[in-house]
């Protein structure tokens, strides 16, 4: 999970990554990341290239997603 985090982290600097987290709701947990793409296949591809996508600790789906509402600052924990 550190590879995944770190992987994140190079794709946030890069811009790629809008937000990403886990819920964190006991056996309902899962992860969220909205990534910036100009198609689908480079999502797609973001994906399959994460670290524990690729050692099958985590699965994943593309869906396109489109922000409507953002506000100017996000609380960090």
């Amino acid at each position: 999970m550190g590879d995944h985090f770190q992987y994140l982290k190079k794709l946030t600097a890069e811009g790629k990554v809008v937000l990403a987290g886990p819920s964190i709701n006991g056996e309902k947990t899962f992860g969220l990341i909205v990534v910036e793409t100009d198609t689908k296949e480079e999502a797609q591809s973001i994906m399959e290239n994460d670290p524990s996508y690729k050692a099958g600790i985590q699965k994943g789906e593309v869906l396109p997603f489109r922000i409507a509402l953002l506000r100017d600052s996000v609380k960090k924990e």
